[in-house]
């Protein structure tokens, strides 16, 4: 299993309404990928950081040209409520339950 994490940093006062936004017009998008298992949104207000995690049946699914493509449809739904461009890691799950 793969995991893709995305660090956004929001504009002042803008987290609540980028998570509102990929909670209810982005998050659908990304269901409908194939190959994702579940997502996650971690937000922190003292931080002011929003960290959005997606699980993926394989490093096949979570690289492939589609989900870049999806990605980046993602980012441009979230860039008017971000500071600077989201960055995107990927990692192989070595233990979960």
């Amino acid at each position: 299993m793969y995991a893709s994490m995305v660090t956004l940093s929001p504009k002042e006062g803008q987290l609540e309404a980028a998570v509102a936004k990929y909670n209810n017009d982005l998050l659908p998008i990304l269901l409908a990928m194939p190959g994702i298992e579940k997502t996650y949104v971690f937000a922190n207000p003292q931080m002011n950081v929003i960290r959005l995690l997606a699980l993926w049946t394989s490093e096949a699914h979570a690289t492939a040209p589609e989900t870049r493509t999806t990605f980046q449809t993602v980012v441009q739904g979230l860039m008017p409520y971000l500071a600077v461009q989201p960055n995107r890691e990927f990692f192989e799950i070595r233990y979960g339950d």
